[in-house]
């Protein structure tokens, strides 16, 4: 009797500890469901590896592009693998420097050809900076940007054509890099760049004639009359030395350079000097003033250039400029513009290239223009 007494008191307890246990479990269950709820609003949502890895995606920025569809475009020199470093004109001809050290003499005989014929050489192993041709177009001289020396190129018959051959390469004479060339018939002008403000002119054999300091802090841009009789450099000075080119009245030989007129500018440094011939010249300053010159004066009588007329550009200062007959032209980042010679707007060709125009050149009654890119732009004047 006491055993089965034992026995369902044992059972009994057995039981309720059961349901104890059932009862006590989902609140364990419950605690840890919320502190796992909990835990996880504390915590910040993981943002996913490909959305990390992503950046921000830039919005392209247009190309620009030559407007060819300007009323005044006529033509491109093209053809070349690389941007165009300089130019230069004379009388049927034009050459041409590229940066992977391409030399070309084209044969103009009308700017609106479809095709061009061509001469081309190499400067090899460097990169030109200038370049210059002869009056006959058969001598074409490039400046090295590494090793600062000319190097003088001749049309020669190899097999079946002819090719621009260096025959010549000047002693060093210039610091720093060659800015600018003129190729003369009686000699060769070099004018340095930045801190060299030197000009050596050359005989077509290599040897130095003259050397000439601007000393006027730093070169810029030279620029040279049609007829060769003057040249001038944009400097950090605010006006502008014209320096005469001296022949011999007998031979016609170089003589020597001598100054002639200065050319007032502003406040501030030049941006540019441009002439059309020994009667005219153009000043642009960095303060935005421009001024047109009429330098036929006895200047050997101490006679001054007389302003014929001013203006002031402001912000817009010219990369640089030219004259024709009856056109100031003014090249302004990457646009063109067409002004008279008392300062009245005639025309703006905007995006005249990709990028800003480096040069400009009057021939005729067309403008050449190059910037940054791989071509010489043609424009008929209005």
């Amino acid at each position: 009797m006491e055993f089965l007494l034992l026995g369902f008191v044992l059972a009994l307890l057995g039981v309720l500890a059961y349901f104890f246990i059932l009862k006590q479990k989902p609140k364990v269950e419950s605690r840890k469901d919320s502190a796992q709820e909990a835990e996880e609003e504390t915590k910040e949502p993981k943002a996913s590896k490909s959305k990390s890895k992503m950046k921000p995606t830039k919005k392209a920025t247009p190309k620009v592009k030559c407007n060819t569809e300007h009323r005044l475009y006529k033509n491109a020199f093209k053809g070349f693998h690389e941007p165009i470093k300089d130019f230069d004109i004379k009388p049927g001809y034009i050459g041409v420097c590229c940066r992977d050290g391409q030399v070309k003499i084209f044969k103009i005989n009308n700017f609106e050809d479809q095709n061009f014929k061509f001469i081309q050489g190499k400067l090899e192993r460097e990169e030109p900076s200038a370049v210059a041709i002869s009056v006959k177009g058969d001598t074409l001289v490039a400046a090295g940007s590494f090793d600062h020396k000319i190097h003088y190129f001749v049309l020669k018959q190899e097999k079946d054509k002819k090719l621009l051959v260096e025959i010549n390469t000047f002693s060093q004479q210039h610091t720093y890099a060659i800015s600018d060339l003129a190729c003369t018939p009686n000699c060769i002008i070099s004018s340095g760049d930045d801190m060299d403000t030197t000009v050596n002119v050359w005989s077509h054999s290599g040897d130095i004639l003259a050397t000439y300091d601007m000393k006027q802090l730093k070169n810029k841009r030279m620029a040279i009359s049609g007829d060769f009789k003057f040249f001038s450099i944009a400097t950090w000075i605010g006006s502008a030395k014209v320096i005469e080119i001296v022949s011999d009245k007998k031979t016609g030989a170089f003589s020597k350079l001598s100054p002639a007129m200065d050319l007032s500018g502003g406040s501030q440094g030049l941006a540019c000097v441009g002439f059309r011939d020994s009667n005219e010249a153009l000043t642009c300053c960095l303060d935005g003033k421009v001024k047109y010159w009429n330098i036929n004066v006895r200047y050997q009588l101490k006679e001054h250039p007389i302003i014929i007329s001013q203006s002031n550009f402001h912000k817009e200062v010219p990369n640089c400029c030219t004259i024709s007959e009856n056109y100031i032209v003014f090249g302004y980042e990457n646009k063109i513009m067409i002004y008279s010679k008392d300062f009245m707007i005639v025309d703006v060709i905007e995006n005249a290239h990709a990028n800003e125009i480096r040069k400009m050149v009057v021939y005729e009654n067309y403008l050449l223009t190059v910037a940054s890119d791989a071509r010489v732009n043609v424009w008929a004047l209005p």
